[in-house]
């Protein structure tokens, strides 16, 4: 068994981090091991036709999960917590969702044949596809150090504006757009944003800031508000959410973001070194889709495929990264490495 996770971790350039428990090392190598098996089936002829059907590619992708973690008894808990995700579907939605695979009209799987990149270090290049030659594996994401001209930006990744907190702010609260509604306000509650705590724990029944957001009861609905100059309520309606398993989904919780970092109280983020390649990212929030699935392609939910808010990473991404992060209202502070 230590024979194939050595072979495995060599092909993809995994290495243990320091002190690192082995079914925690395990666990990263076979995570990383799947998503490449999703993408190989994608591209091969073997199971008729161009590309792969999602059943099989799930049926074997939930064949491999079972012998991987029956062989490495220490990582079945990192994949089949209690409630925790479809392990197969959550590797296939990802790579769906960022670009690697295209869904055919026959429900099938097929990997992009010329994929775009983007340049994450000096020598690293997130590469969506699978190129010729050696490659690397960091989370979910195929690196390759090979010159390659179809070259993106973060940016472009992400398709995302170049808005400053403080700009989306404004943009997101322009008088113009709000109006005075027959709204009970007695029934509303107001997020704080100067709440050093989660927004699902962040609502008041009363509104001491210029501008937030107000919603009648969890379910809603949801209002963008703003006092008017003679202390009356304005509302607009909050922007249609996307689907939450979209590459564009939960792009609420930038907005959310925003708000936080504007009045004083924004999301944080702990930046722990762990030794001389790796570091453990801890964010105290939960991302939008956009930038959490930019984290898996860089490295490896450090609790299990379910865990959102601690990421493993090697160092010399950061220099990309950070700047993406701190962008959306995320405050990074350095942490302490606690195992």
């Amino acid at each position: 068994m230590q024979e194939l996770l050595d072979a495995m971790s060599s092909d993809m350039n995994i290495s243990p981090y320091w002190n690192e428990p082995m079914e925690t090392y395990a666990y990263r190598v076979i995570y990383s091991a799947l998503g490449l098996w999703c993408l190989k089936m994608a591209q091969s002829n073997k199971y008729s036709g161009d590309g792969v059907s999602k059943k099989v590619q799930t049926a074997i992708l939930h064949d491999l999960i079972e012998k991987y973690t029956d062989m490495y008894t220490g990582v079945r808990e990192f994949f089949m917590k209690r409630r925790s995700a479809d392990a197969a579907v959550f590797i296939r939605t990802t790579y769906e969702q960022t670009g690697y695979l295209r869904s055919m009209e026959n429900n099938y799987s097929l990997l992009v044949k010329k994929g775009r990149s983007i340049i994450l270090s000096d020598n690293q290049r997130l590469y969506f596809g699978l190129p010729q030659g050696h490659i690397s594996m960091n989370g979910l994401g195929v690196f390759t150090d090979f010159e390659i001209t179809n070259i993106d930006s973060l940016q472009d990744f992400l398709i995302r504006d170049s808005l400053s907190t403080d700009e989306y702010v404004r943009v997101n609260y322009n008088s113009l757009d709000f109006e005075s509604r027959e709204i009970d306000e007695t029934m509303l509650e107001f997020f704080d944003p100067r709440m050093r705590t989660p927004p699902s724990r962040a609502w008041k029944n009363y509104m001491d800031v210029d501008f937030t957001m107000a919603r009648q009861g969890i379910t809603g609905p949801y209002y963008r508000v703003i006092k008017s100059d003679e202390g009356k309520l304005l509302f607009a309606d909050e922007y249609e959410a996307n689907k939450e398993g979209s590459f564009t989904g939960y792009e609420y919780r930038r907005l959310y973001m925003a708000l936080n970092e504007y009045y004083g109280s924004p999301m944080v983020a702990y930046l722990c070194p762990i030794d001389e390649t790796y570091s453990h990212i801890r964010f105290l929030g939960h991302l939008p889709n956009r930038e959490y699935y930019l984290m898996l392609m860089c490295g490896w939910p450090k609790y299990g495929i379910n865990d959102k808010t601690n990421f493993i990473i090697k160092k010399e991404f950061l220099p990309a990264l950070l700047p993406v992060l701190r962008n959306i209202g995320v405050k990074i502070k350095e942490g302490k490495f606690r195992g």
